[in-house]
């Protein structure tokens, strides 16, 4: 069950996966408010990797969008994954 961050902070929750070890794999990840309001979404084929190499890869790529944008400079981000 989705949990909602702290007021005046952002959560990314990414997942990355591969169909077999290694294997084609994908990357993909939601960015929500507090209030559950949508700031971006990310979904990308990163090749043929390992699956845990795809489940780094979208901290990177969260990271990376995080800091691309200077509306979430100086704000609170939490990365967090899905269950398996």
């Amino acid at each position: 069950m989705w949990s909602p961050p702290m007021a005046n902070s952002f959560k990314w929750n990414v997942d990355g996966s591969s169909l077999g070890k290694p294997g084609p794999s994908g990357i993909g990840g939601v960015l929500q408010n507090h209030n559950e309001i949508l700031f971006g979404i990310f979904s990308l084929s990163v090749g043929i990797l390992d699956s845990n190499v795809a489940e780094l890869r979208t901290i990177v790529k969260a990271i990376e969008l995080s800091a691309s944008n200077c509306l979430l400079h100086r704000k609170n981000i939490i990365i967090e994954f899905g269950c398996h």
